[in-house]
C-alpha cells in the first residue's frame, strides 16, 4: 500500500536533524560570532604555545652557553617535565633541543620571528628543516600564512618543490651553476639525508 503525502512528510520531518528543524528567524549572525571566537581561541592558543616554546628555547640557548648544558641535562629537564605536568605533550628532550635551534634559527630574524607566531608548531618545524635560508623560509611561512595550509598541503608543496628542483638539474646536467627557482623568489637543490627522506636545502 503506498504511502500518503501526509506519511511522507511527517516521515521526512523525524529524520531531518535538530539543527535542520531549527527555523531560520535570522540566527546566521550569531552562529558567525561563534564561529569567530572560536577561530579567535585557537590563534590565540597556538600564538601562546609559540611564545612559550620560544621562550623555553632561549632559556635552553642561553644555559648551553653560561652554565654547559648538555644532551644529559635537557633530558633530565624533560623528565622533570614530565613529572611536574604529566598530561602534556610535546616537552620531550628532543622537542627542547628544536625549540633551542628554533629560537636560535629566527632570534636576529625580527621579521620572520613575527611571521612564524601565524603558524602551528609542526609547520614551523617543517619549514625550518627543509630550507636553511632565510629567504626560503620568508617564502614559505608567507605562502602557508596567506594559504592557510595545514601540514600535509606544507609537506606536499615541499616535496613538489624538491621534485621540480630534480627534474630541472637532470635536463641541464651541462650547465651545474645553473640553479631552478619557484615562482622567481625561492632557490631550492635538494639531496637525500638519512632515512631516503627528500631535504630542500636553499
Amino acid at each position: 500500500m503506498s504511502k500518503t503525502p501526509n506519511e511522507t512528510r511527517r516521515k521526512a520531518s523525524i529524520n531531518r536533524s535538530p539543527a535542520d528543524r531549527t527555523p531560520n528567524f535570522g540566527f546566521g549572525g550569531v552562529l558567525s560570532l561563534i564561529d569567530a571566537a572560536k577561530a579567535l581561541a585557537v590563534a590565540t592558543l597556538n600564538m601562546a604555545l609559540i611564545e612559550l616554546y620560544w621562550s623555553i628555547g632561549q632559556h635552553i640557548s642561553r644555559k648551553t652557553v653560561e652554565e654547559g648544558w648538555r644532551k644529559g641535562t635537557v633530558e633530565e629537564l624533560a623528565e622533570t617535565i614530565r613529572r611536574r605536568y604529566p598530561t602534556m605533550r610535546g616537552f620531550f628532550a628532543s622537542n627542547l633541543w628544536r625549540m633551542m635551534q628554533f629560537c636560535e634559527t629566527y632570534r636576529d630574524q625580527p621579521k620572520l620571528a613575527a611571521l612564524v607566531r601565524e603558524l602551528s608548531w609542526s609547520l614551523n618545524l617543517a619549514i625550518m628543516s627543509r630550507c636553511k635560508r632565510d629567504e626560503g623560509r620568508e617564502f614559505d611561512l608567507r605562502l602557508a600564512t596567506l594559504e592557510h595550509w595545514f601540514l600535509r598541503e606544507l609537506e606536499r608543496q615541499l616535496a613538489g618543490a624538491c621534485s621540480s628542483e630534480s627534474s630541472c638539474r637532470q635536463q641541464n646536467s651541462q650547465h651545474r651553476g645553473q640553479n631552478c627557482t619557484r615562482g622567481a623568489v625561492e632557490v631550492f637543490t635538494c639531496r637525500k639525508p638519512p632515512g631516503n627522506s627528500a631535504e630542500c636545502q636553499s
